[in-house]
């Protein structure tokens, strides 16, 4: 069944992964009990799952169970524990925790440079630390981490890293924060090429930073076109109820203000409202601008 979930997953059949992870799970609780470290594996693919779509919320007590099980049989020392701890850092970064999200980060990191140093996994929670210094504002600490990166990048083992373009978005974000426009141009163009394959979280942040660094370039009329392909991206995908879609229509709608579309950006936050409501904290940044908008529309 898991092999199912996955596959459907991939076809972007969501609700079907869904339910066949779930009926996974169910089976495997009425063969071992709730805390049999049997249940590991499958209580990550469904919260990965339930990550991907934006049902945080569902997805943290299972990460958590799983980590619990893992850290009493010892597994999380061995490194198959590495993926959920990858996930609820994710998790927890999306939902505004910071703080959280880089505790969990650097567990992951100790595991993953133990027992997948030269992987793409191993490196992964240097890409989420990456995240959390930008979403935090620290440029030179993230920058720091993106020249590492880049270093891993150029050897062997680092060619093999799966979407180089979540680099490239990221730098760029960094470049256009601290005014390197023409650097930031650079890397937009070179990741826009495979924009397309990001997903949704990845995929939103790549057309946003676009947009914002048209406009940062005074072209802003032009930054319309990869907010749409943002929303569009989300609503190819079905994950219209992930919260990156809520952030996409957001970003939509203050480009719609600053062109005088009103009756456009309403419908654009009126629409997001109820995503980022449902997964999001009120202090979330993303909360905090709807919140800001629907002030400035009413």
């Amino acid at each position: 069944l898991s092999g199912l979930s996955l596959c459907l997953t991939h076809l972007l059949k969501f609700d079907e992964s869904e339910a066949v992870s779930r009926e996974s799970l169910d089976i495997l609780t009425r063969i071992f009990g709730t805390d049999h470290p049997a249940l590991g594996q499958s209580r990550n693919n469904l919260a990965n799952l339930l990550i991907r779509v934006g049902k945080l919320r569902e997805a943290e007590p299972l990460l958590r169970a799983k980590l619990t099980a893992d850290h009493q049989t010892g597994v999380d020392e061995a490194g198959s524990g590495l993926n959920s701890w990858i996930n609820l850092s994710n998790l927890l970064r999306s939902r505004g925790d910071l703080a959280g999200a880089r505790e969990t980060a650097l567990t992951a990191q100790r595991i993953g440079r133990t027992v997948a140093l030269d992987t793409p996994v191993g490196r992964e929670p240097d890409v989420l630390l990456t995240r959390i210094d930008v979403a935090s504002g620290n440029w030179s600490a993230a920058r720091a981490r993106i020249d590492a990166f880049r270093q891993w990048q150029a050897t062997p083992a680092g060619a093999q890293l799966m979407l180089p373009a979540r680099i490239d978005f990221l730098e760029a974000r960094i470049r256009l924060e601290t005014g390197e426009l023409d650097a930031a141009q650079t890397l937009v163009a070179r990741g826009l090429e495979s924009a397309d394959a990001l997903g949704c979280t990845y995929g939103v942040q790549a057309y946003v930073v676009s947009a914002d660094l048209r406009r940062a370039q005074q072209r802003d009329a032009e930054g319309r076109d990869p907010l749409d392909r943002a929303v569009a991206q989300c609503e190819r995908l079905g994950t219209t109820g992930h919260f990156a879609y809520g952030e996409a229509l957001l970003a939509r709608a203050e480009w719609r203000l600053r062109h005088a579309d009103r009756a456009g950006a309403v419908a654009d936050v009126n629409a997001a409202e109820p995503v980022l409501a449902q997964e999001l904290s009120t202090s979330h940044p993303s909360r905090l601008q709807l919140d800001a908008l629907k002030s400035r529309l009413h």
